[in-house]
């Protein structure tokens, strides 16, 4: 035992108390007592194994909002989702479709089920890329052109065989064919003309 315990033992005892004047009685009451040795370590031992029950509950606890946060997050970007396509009434679905390169307009259509949904610019790239036979970088603009608009599928074909005929006449022994001719230029014009319908 400390000093300080002794001296407070020795406080209690000499508290005199006046039993003529008192009323005894037996209840139950907190009274403070010093702890031993023993119920320190035991206190130690508890307060440790209760402050890894705390961080477990407290992860638990952390784990659960998360999933809760989660939850919440998804139902609300669903709402917001929904809400946009409300206001807009308009969806972006992946579709089958037709994709048509206009080159001659240097555009290129997307086509679902008839309907032409979206138009693009045509970059330079991919204008850069078009098969040899579609506008030839030496392509005479004018009268060619505008006569296949006005020309229907059955003229078009037959102007197409016609420039086929003129090819094969123009073809040189070594199977070499010479170089483009007014009839090169017309073909590239109608096969435009065949694409744009």
């Amino acid at each position: 035992m400390t000093e300080e315990q002794v001296l407070k033992n020795e406080q209690q005892a000499a508290v005199e108390i006046d039993n003529k004047n008192t009323i005894t009685a037996e209840d139950k009451e907190f009274l403070d007592f010093e702890l031993t040795d023993q119920e320190l370590l035991n206190l130690g031992r508890t307060n440790s194994s209760k402050y890894r029950e705390l961080k477990r509950l407290d992860n638990e606890k952390r784990d659960a909002a998360e999933h809760y946060k989660n939850l919440i997050g998804g139902v609300q970007s669903e709402i917001d989702k929904n809400n946009r396509l409300i206001e807009t009434g308009i969806e972006n679905r992946e579709v089958d479709c037709i994709i048509k390169k206009d080159y001659g307009n240097k555009k290129i259509h997307y086509v679902h089920e008839g309907i032409v949904k979206k138009t693009i610019e045509m970059s330079e790239y991919e204008f850069s890329q078009r098969p040899s036979h579609i506008l030839p970088d030496q392509k005479e603009e004018g009268d060619a052109e505008q006569q296949t608009e006005s020309m229907s599928d059955d003229q078009v074909k037959s102007r197409q065989e016609e420039i086929a005929t003129k090819e094969a006449a123009n073809q040189v022994p070594s199977g070499n064919v010479k170089a483009p001719t007014e009839a090169k230029t017309e073909e590239s014009v109608l096969n435009s003309a065949v694409m744009s319908q």
